[in-house]
């Protein structure tokens, strides 16, 4: 979150520096004369203060690609001063990565195993976070996909079972039904067969009424787990289908400004969008730098000492035009420890 900007130019809380070089021009220290008083020789710095709007967009939350930082997330908030938030995760497993042949062995028992991210937790930690799992009844697509995609005809109305996540654990467990097995016995019985993937599609975890956290979930251990029975004298045979797609579906509907604030949230989409006017003294003027420089707030002395509101570590900086948008190359990372200052070089591609 940060501070609205002061009207005025100097010491504007959102501003852009300019660093003008001093072969700009014969005699580089009239550069930007009518901004700021004249130093002597050598660079000048202009400050510039910032139009700024909140602007939306939808964050690509699909992958097929599961990287080690990847998640997913699943559960809704209640009472969060900047809007609640809904969060459905979607995903789907790739056969096992060792070939087995149960045989005519009988399926003992299937489990969603699930760890929780680093940071898991959004809302409320005083309790769990309840979950529903649903089954995908077709293909689906990842790659791309966006925060507000829509699944409507994919998920089985039926709902599979409910489990919980609460804030300590290492792992998460759902035990999937007797019934629900026997209705997928054809299916599991492939787990470690190419086949596995067009036969089965996945599932949906999406929160219960009533839940007042969102969790996250570490992709790369999050896992389907067969058991089949001892035949004969022989141990169970068992084997995990790893996670290979996931997509979480972010939904808020009445999202919050605080009074002098402009909010950026990650999961969410909302962001800033900042303008400027070069003067004319700028135009004919060599650049040597442009920084900008932003104050951070925080919201979180609002929500109490029990609610959690992992922060994000970067920003990035995009270069717009009338239809696209281009990360800005050369660009520095921003990390936001709280209450400072901060600020960020930008390209050359910025003028």
């Amino acid at each position: 979150m940060f501070r609205m900007p002061s009207s005025r130019v100097l010491g504007a809380l959102f501003c852009a520096l300019f660093l003008l070089a001093p072969t700009a021009c014969d005699d580089p220290t009239s550069v930007g004369g009518e901004l700021v008083e004249r130093k002597g020789a050598g660079p000048q710095r202009v400050e510039l203060p910032l139009d700024v709007d909140t602007v939306q967009y939808a964050p690509i939350t699909g992958s097929v690609r599961i990287s080690e930082s990847a998640r997913f997330l699943a559960g809704q908030t209640s009472g969060d001063p900047l809007g609640d938030v809904t969060a459905t995760g979607y995903v789907d497993f790739a056969p096992s990565l060792s070939e087995i042949d149960p045989g005519d062995r009988a399926i003992d028992s299937v489990q969603f195993r699930m760890r929780p991210a680093r940071d898991a937790f959004y809302g409320d930690t005083t309790q769990a976070t309840p979950l529903a799992l649903y089954d995908l009844k077709e293909e689906w697509e990842a790659a791309g996909a966006r925060a507000d995609t829509s699944l409507p005809n994919t998920v089985e109305p039926q709902r599979i079972t409910t489990f919980s996540v609460a804030p300590g654990d290492s792992l998460v467990t759902a035990s999937l039904p007797s019934d629900w097995i026997r209705r997928n016995d054809e299916q599991l019985r492939q787990i470690g067969d190419s086949t596995f993937a067009e036969a089965f599609h996945g599932f949906q975890v999406r929160p219960v009424d009533g839940g007042e956290s969102v969790a996250g979930f570490s992709s790369r251990a999050t896992t389907l787990r067969v058991v089949f029975e001892t035949g004969g004298d022989e141990e169970a045979l068992e084997a995990s289908a790893p996670l290979t797609r996931q997509l979480t579906t972010i939904r808020q509907p009445d999202p919050r400004q605080p009074k002098d604030r402009y909010v950026i949230q990650k999961g969410t989409g909302r962001a800033l969008a900042f303008r400027f006017d070069l003067p004319d003294s700028l135009r004919s003027a060599a650049v040597n730098s442009a920084t900008l420089v932003l104050e951070t707030d925080s919201v979180l002395a609002e929500t109490g000492s029990d609610y959690a509101r992992p922060r994000f570590s970067q920003l990035d900086v995009y270069d717009t035009t009338d239809d696209s948008l281009a990360l800005l190359s050369g660009n520095r990372p921003i990390t936001f420890p709280p209450g400072r200052l901060y600020s960020n070089a930008l390209g050359p591609r910025l003028l």
